[in-house]
């Protein structure tokens, strides 16, 4: 079969969605897994509460929103600001 060969391994190019890719193409076509980082109980809990937010002012852009539930959901934010700020200082 003339004109097949096989593509040169270092003109590959990996594509991820994340920064730390889960597979790392090795020369010659092979995968190796990583590893995940570790998280400590307060780095996934400060994970958490910066995730909160963005939740909360999604639900505050609703057109139905009430005027109370919104106050109660604006202090929610206050809140979690000042939570995530002590766990990061």
């Amino acid at each position: 079969m003339a004109g097949l060969s096989s593509p040169d391994p270092s003109s590959r190019v990996t594509a991820s969605k994340s920064k730390t890719p889960s597979k790392i193409l090795l020369a010659g076509g092979y995968w190796r897994a990583t590893k995940k980082p570790v998280l400590t109980e307060e780095q996934k809990t400060l994970k958490e509460k910066r995730d909160e937010p963005a939740r909360v002012q999604e639900r505050l852009r609703s057109p139905d929103l009430r005027p109370g539930i919104e106050r109660v959901l604006r202090k929610r934010v206050a809140i979690l600001e000042r939570e995530i700020a002590e766990l990061e200082g």
